[in-house]
């Protein structure tokens, strides 16, 4: 039971809550980590471009594995290291 608290309660490392007068927190999603509960968003930060998050639940950016050698990725927040793609012939990465 929340009704009558004295205070809101913070989210925990790994979860957010972008929406305000909410009961309860969300499981920080797959492709970032929350880390920063009071930050714009809930404190969602999406892995950036050359990385991805296969993990829910994540709270450090630590949790961003970085695509293997020889291949690539344009888009933040990605889920999966299929985003990661061979560099073409003429590049290396």
């Amino acid at each position: 039971n929340l009704t009558g608290q004295a205070a809101c309660v913070q989210c925990p490392a790994g979860e957010f809550q972008p929406e305000r007068g909410q009961t309860s927190c969300d499981l920080c999603g797959a492709g970032g980590y929350c880390d920063d509960t009071e930050d714009c968003g809930g404190g969602f930060t999406p892995c950036p471009a050359g990385s991805y998050n296969e993990k829910t639940g994540s709270s450090s950016p630590d949790a961003c594995q970085q695509c293997p050698v020889g291949t690539s990725s344009p888009i933040a927040g990605a889920v999966s290291s299929e985003t990661c793609a061979s560099c073409r012939a003429g590049t290396f990465g």
